[in-house]
Parts: C-alpha cells; structure tokens; sequence
C-alpha cells in the first residue's frame, strides 16, 4: 500500500495537511486521488499538492516528491473530494529519486463489497504534520455504522447538519488529525475499504482530588478543568462504494 498513500499539501509543502490515495491512472486519464473533502475545502486551487513519500532509509527519511493538483469532483454528504495530478508521469513511468533511479507510485484496488466485523484492517497517512508514513492496525468494530458526526469532523464547517444518519464502517483504531483523507484497507489483500474520515471525542471527567498532604501529585482541580476531551479509538471511514460512484463521474 505504501506506493499509493500520498499526502495533502498546502503552499507548505513541509507539513501534510492530510492524507490521500491514489485510486485511478493509466491509459490517457491522469492520476486521480481520493481524499476527504474537509482536508482540501479551504486549499486555494494554487496551493493544492500531493506528495509521494520517498521510500525511508539510511540516507533519507521524511522527503516527500511533490506534484501540482486540481480539485475535480465532491461528495459532500460523504466528505469525499477527488483530486487530479497535474501529469501522470509519475504512474507511468515513477517517481524520480532524489539520489537518482525512480521508485514507485501504484493504484489502489478498491473494495466495494462491505467488510466483515473483526476483519483486520490498517489505515496509513500523515498525521500531525509527520512526512513519512505512520501505519495504525486494528479491526472493523462496526461495517454498519449509521452515525451522525458532524461535530467530529476536523475543519467542518459550523452550522452544517447532513440530512439523516450517515453510512460509515467503525474502526477500532487509533488516528490522529492529519490521517483525515487516507486509505482503510484489509490486511490480507490490501484492498481499500474506505477512507479515513474523523475520530471520535470523548468527554472525560477528573474527579476532585483534594489537597492530600501526603501525596506529591495531589492537585487541587477548578470547575473549568473538571473535564477534558480525549480520543475514543474509534475512528469512522466512508465505504470505498461511494469513492466508486463519485470515480464515475469523473
């Protein structure tokens, strides 16, 4: 999988704003791209990239190869965006090394076909800036998820509402902001079951814990930091059903 994970990238090419996957190319159509909308919404069409990780080694760890791109075609409903490389040279023919040779980029093969609870499962991406891949393993806890959320999402915008509950797999990973856009995919074929969408938050209460004289780590807590959010692990995807409707339109 790691030939077709991409990042998303703004005028600064030295922090992914999120993550992506290549999902067509070949032939006369350019390489195409699916990632989450939310990622790209605010991304002025001069500023889009995409940018192929660099395989890691010795000599060179967190290079990206970055390319030009254009938003193409939305799903809103979905938080799905397709993106277009400004060439497809480097499916062709690879991407070029910084210390000469090419390595590759690949298409991801796409699994319509809703998974099984427990399946094992992966999702791949740049969380939090990073410019190398981080992988995060887990299962699918639910493929019949119909969750409303809209207040998980990062960077949605405020006051929007989606019309009834949304089709979403639960993931019982852990992600971060940044994994928004990227690929979920089963272990065992590496086929991608959908992209990575949002996490969900948790509100998570401290007790008062007094002021204990024989404890060191004793600490007094005000009514304003009685609760914190915390991840939940669960992080929801969009089924790869709708990255195949939205491929046809392109």
């Amino acid at each position: 999988m790691r030939s077709s994970v991409v990042s998303i990238n703004d005028a600064d090419p030295d922090g992914p704003i999120g993550s992506g996957v290549i999902v067509r190319g070949g032939g006369e159509d350019d390489g195409i791209v699916a990632t989450a909308l939310h990622v790209v919404r605010d991304v002025p069409r001069a500023e889009l990239q995409i940018g192929f990780p660099v395989p890691p080694s010795e000599q060179v760890r967190g290079a990206l190869t970055m390319i030009g791109a254009t938003l193409v075609e939305t799903d809103e409903r979905n938080d799905l965006a397709l993106l277009r490389m400004e060439h497809n040279a480097f499916l062709a023919q690879g991407v070029p090394h910084p210390s000469g040779g090419t390595y590759p980029a690949t298409v991801a093969k796409l699994e319509a076909e809703r998974p099984e609870d427990g399946e094992d499962v992966m999702i791949s991406g740049f969380p939090m800036g990073y410019r190398y891949v981080l992988n995060s393993a887990g299962i699918i806890a639910c493929s019949w998820g119909d969750h409303g959320i809209d207040h998980f999402l990062e960077g949605r915008e405020q006051g929007f509402i989606a019309a009834g509950p949304l089709d979403r797999y639960l993931v019982d990973i852990s992600v971060n902001q940044g994994n928004s856009g990227g690929p979920c995919y089963r272990v065992g074929d590496q086929r991608v079951l959908g992209i990575c969408e949002a996490l969900q938050l948790i509100e998570a209460e401290f007790g008062d814990r007094g002021s204990d004289a024989d404890c060191d780590a004793a600490v007094a807590v005000d009514d304003s930091q009685r609760s914190v959010l915390q991840k939940a692990d669960i992080t929801f995807v969009v089924p790869a059903k709708y990255v195949v409707a939205l491929l046809e339109a392109v």
